[in-house]
């Protein structure tokens, strides 16, 4: 097999800050593909593009690209047999001087939140260490297996208006979430995976009219959910609607994207 030309990266921003990350042309044996990202010193698939069907090209939006950081996305192809060759490399730094919550297999569930800085206190960083005792030995050895997890992480978070409470409301609408911060929260990653415990809330106070509700969340990392799956942005009822089947044939959707392939209708959908 060819291995793949370098991507041509986009930044996006609806409904959310992305990445858009396209291969024009493929070697015609490859079967499958997966979009490495390597950014803030991880590497892993991109969200929606792990062994992903190809035909040709392909083309795939990451929607958890991290804040202030350069992010380096490179193809792997796969022939059916399964073996594999890497491609060139791409590198972008998306700047965004916010916080952000997203659902990592929704892109559309996404809101930027109001984090206090200051509670952002007592984070701690489980280590794995056993002590094993030997007969006849007074002291036990150390067995270290790395570095464990971020616990119990303390987060206040403020919602000033009805849409940013009904936001917060939904947070446990979500098994699981992903956080991203800019490089001036230096303790935490910029992907941080979590898990929710039940929310706390309460108003700071009652008599003000620009009253905040004050949220108290403890979020533990976790592993991120499988990067093969993740729900699409445009549906088939979407290009039903937009062309519905009594005022369209076939042909009249396809002579609106002219000679284009389907990688450019999935670029250039019906909504966009």
């Amino acid at each position: 097999m060819i291995a793949p030309v370098a991507p041509t990266l986009t930044e996006k921003s609806e409904p959310g800050p992305g990445v858009e990350v396209f291969f024009p042309t493929l070697d015609a044996a490859a079967a499958t593909i997966t979009v490495w990202r390597v950014a803030d010193g991880d590497r892993e698939p991109v969200q929606g593009a792990q062994r992903a069907t190809v035909a040709g090209d392909f083309v795939v939006t990451d929607w958890g690209v991290p804040f202030g950081v350069p992010s380096t996305y490179v193809g792997e192809i796969f022939d059916a047999a399964g073996a594999s060759i890497m491609g060139g490399s791409s590198v972008i730094q998306v700047d965004r001087d916010e916080v952000r919550l997203s659902n990592p297999i929704d892109p559309e569930q996404t809101f930027t939140i109001e984090l206090q800085a200051s509670s952002l206190q007592d984070v701690q960083r489980g280590t794995n260490n056993q002590r094993v005792y030997v007969v006849g030995v007074p002291r036990p050895f150390n067995q270290f297996w790395g570095e464990g997890a971020l616990q119990n992480i303390p987060l206040e978070v403020w919602s000033r208006n009805e849409q940013e409470t009904a936001n917060m409301m939904s947070l446990t609408s979500a098994g699981q979430w992903l956080i991203r911060t800019p490089p001036k929260f230096v303790t935490l990653p910029r992907l941080l995976y979590v898990s929710l415990q039940p929310p706390k809330h309460g108003y700071q106070k009652m008599w003000d009219p620009d009253n905040p509700i004050v949220w108290t969340l403890t979020v533990d990392e976790v592993q991120p959910i499988s990067k093969a799956i993740i729900r699409p942005l445009i549906t088939w009822d979407d290009w039903s609607a937009a062309f519905p089947a009594a005022d369209y044939t076939w042909d009249d959707v396809m002579a609106v994207y002219a000679a284009g392939t389907w990688t450019d209708a999935i670029r250039n959908p019906p909504n966009a």
